[in-house]
């Protein structure tokens, strides 16, 4: 659902996403979350908390959705009484929604989300809310047990088992499914072909293996992992095999997964029906406008990998991340070397910067020699990625007597499986 006040996302924003992060983590010894003034004007009902059926209102959307964070603070601090859980007004701030008339200071909302975090003495307290770390009673209703339980109700049905083939965890995700309480009909399970399986008899063949695996004996969403641009023939068989498994009933939905404008409108035109869903990268820092577009003008629902931050960076909102030509970059933080300590940095990381400063009495004329290409060469790295059997390889720039006092060398063709580092000490 698209809204002008840009605000269709509310809800999983705010509620789910704390939510599943809260799920997901080992109970901490404080939780801070970030609640609003405007909760007191939400609906205790939990009626369409998604809007699904009502009228779209961003700022009654917005008020809500603090209601069941607020909520959702107190169900945590009464069910793990061993965590300091508590909740912050960052008050009425010069924001997008709060408008430049706004008479908080935004600034002094992190100050009390800090002073909850790690403070003292006031700080140590669970189920409350403070504003300028002062506190500020929550709404009656966000206090009773059954709407609490309600709201984790809710958000425990918005179940969605996301595997494919090339995660090699369907089996164990079977596993998981038949071990747990959740009746099978409230679990939506969603896995995809690998493009290695591409073809119509060959995806099939993908399909019967991937149900065996997850031991199940109805899939609800199967989709193409990826497009194949080399040999896209392969990728319309693929899709026709999965129509036949959909028209057959072992699937109840079929989509693809990552695939372009372009690429959807030649899908769409060698096949019968339209993917129920595109699944691309869709996060606050790379939000596709154009490919979400492209899916809503085919009544394509857009569903997003890595919705709470990118595994990539790109060049541009435009790059196609799947094009080879452009070169990805893993959002990782280098492991920085210790004082005296004499070492490449992870070549996993990508583009590696230099991490030494050069010696201080070196000349202009030394440092413009160092920085001239004929100083840069591409060192081809062969490493094992998580200590697993699958090797990876990847392109390292690293610059001579710039990273840690060490020099690293093109190795010879037939050599290359190896990387021979040479180090020498500065003059």
């Amino acid at each position: 659902m698209e809204t002008e006040d840009g605000l269709s996302d509310v809800f999983a924003v705010n509620v789910p996403a704390p939510y599943l992060l809260t799920a997901l983590i080992t109970p901490p010894r404080r939780l801070v979350y970030l609640s609003s003034g405007m909760h007191h004007s939400g609906d205790t009902t939990l009626r369409d908390p998604q809007w699904a059926t009502r009228p779209w209102q961003g700022s009654q959307a917005y008020s809500e959705s603090k209601f069941h964070v607020t909520a959702l603070m107190l169900a945590v601090a009464r069910k793990w009484p061993q965590v300091l859980s508590n909740a912050v007004d960052p008050g009425w701030a010069a924001t997008k929604m709060g408008g430049s008339g706004a008479t908080d200071d935004l600034r002094l909302a992190p100050v009390t989300q800090a002073w909850l975090a790690a403070g003292d003495d006031a700080a140590l307290v669970t189920d409350r809310c403070f504003h300028h770390q002062q506190p500020c009673p929550p709404h009656h209703a966000t206090q009773s047990p059954e709407v609490q339980d309600r709201l984790l109700k809710y958000c425990a049905e918005l179940t969605d088992t996301d595997t494919a083939a090339a995660y090699f965890n369907e089996r164990e995700v079977g596993e998981a499914i038949a071990r747990s309480d959740v009746d099978r009909c409230e679990i939506f399970v969603t896995t995809k072909v690998w493009i290695g399986d591409y073809g119509y008899d060959s995806a099939l063949r993908a399909f019967e293996v991937s149900l065996r695996k997850l031991g199940i004996e109805q899939l609800d969403l199967w989709l193409l992992h990826q497009p194949l641009p080399s040999d896209f023939e392969k990728t319309i068989a693929a899709y026709k095999a999965a129509e036949k498994l959909l028209a057959e009933g072992h699937v109840r939905a079929i989509g693809v997964s990552n695939q372009t404008p372009k690429q959807l409108d030649e899908l769409i035109s060698h096949t019968d029906i339209v993917p129920a869903v595109n699944q691309i990268q869709v996060h606050p820092y790379y939000t596709q406008p154009e490919w979400r577009a492209a899916n809503e003008s085919h009544g394509i629902l857009t569903q997003s990998w890595s919705p709470i931050g990118g595994s990539y960076v790109y060049r541009g909102a435009d790059t196609n991340p799947l094009d080879p030509r452009h070169r990805r970059t893993r959002r990782t933080r280098p492991r920085l070397a210790q004082p005296g300590e004499r070492r490449l940095p992870d070549p996993r990381l990508g583009t590696v910067k230099h991490l030494s400063n050069k010696p201080k009495n070196e000349s202009t004329k030394e440092r413009n020699d160092h920085e001239s290409p004929a100083h840069e060469e591409a060192v081809r790295i062969r490493c094992d990625l998580s200590g697993s059997r699958r090797h990876r390889l990847g392109t390292v720039r690293v610059r001579r007597d710039r990273v840690c006092g060490c020099a690293a060398r093109r190795q010879p063709r037939q050599d290359r499986s190896r990387i021979r580092l040479r180090h020498r000490r500065r003059p």
